[in-house]
């Protein structure tokens, strides 16, 4: 018995962050409310402005830059950062971050039995509150089931250059349903697959999934 390997479907971009023509560098360090907490001054319990007391391990990070010498840049120096992506000729060229995703699009539909090659990261309910929207969405998963589809999307957080495929596929669970959407950005890759007996046909291979373009880094100029 082995692991099953991966295969990243998403090619990660080498991004250098630049500040003035410096190269600075990302940590993730504690907040308190909007206010940074440099990584020297890490406590265990963190005293808010208003004199609230909160443990470390419930305080939120975000990521922080820092110049070579250790200087964390101010919210308004980070609002100059540049960033600019190496290419493999080792050129750089300024590129602006994703926006977040702001409505899940489906590209592309595909079998359920293909999906089962991505590798799971996150999975998210995708709902509504108001009933004709219900309504609708109830007949695109009956369509959807029907089919035994998923829908293949793409996704991303923003502020940043991190992609994810995002399949979308309805559940019908007690009498009632739900869409998810699972993120991924690898696929499984089996490694030590074993010959069907000549006398034998294979009853049902596994489809072969082939999954839309990424989205492309956008330059400044």
């Amino acid at each position: 018995m082995k692991k099953v390997s991966a295969d990243n479907l998403v090619p990660v971009p080498i991004i250098e962050q630049r500040y003035k023509d410096t190269l600075v560098h990302s940590e993730l360090v504690p907040f308190l409310g909007k206010t940074k907490v440099e990584p020297l001054k890490v406590e265990a319990v963190y005293t808010k402005q208003d004199g609230e007391k909160v443990a470390a391990d419930k305080v939120q990070r975000h990521y922080a830059y820092f110049t070579p010498e250790g200087k964390m840049l101010s919210d308004d120096e980070e609002k100059k950062l540049e960033f600019w992506l190496v290419k493999e000729d080792g050129t750089s060229e300024q590129v602006r971050p994703f926006e977040r995703t702001a409505s899940i699009e489906v590209q592309k539909t595909v079998s359920l039995a293909s999906i089962d090659t991505m590798l799971e990261e996150s999975t998210y309910e995708l709902y509504h509150d108001d009933e004709a929207v219900q309504r609708l969405l109830y007949e695109e998963a009956e369509y959807f089931l029907q089919n035994d589809w998923a829908g293949i999307a793409l996704f991303t957080w923003g502020r940043g250059f991190k992609q994810f495929y995002a399949i979308v596929r309805p559940l019908v669970i007690e009498g009632k349903f739900v869409w998810v959407m699972t993120l991924s950005q690898t696929a499984k890759k089996y490694l030590h697959l074993m010959p069907v007996p000549g006398e034998k046909v294979p009853a049902k291979e596994l489809p072969t999934l082939e999954l839309p373009q990424l989205e492309a880094i956008i330059t400044t100029r």
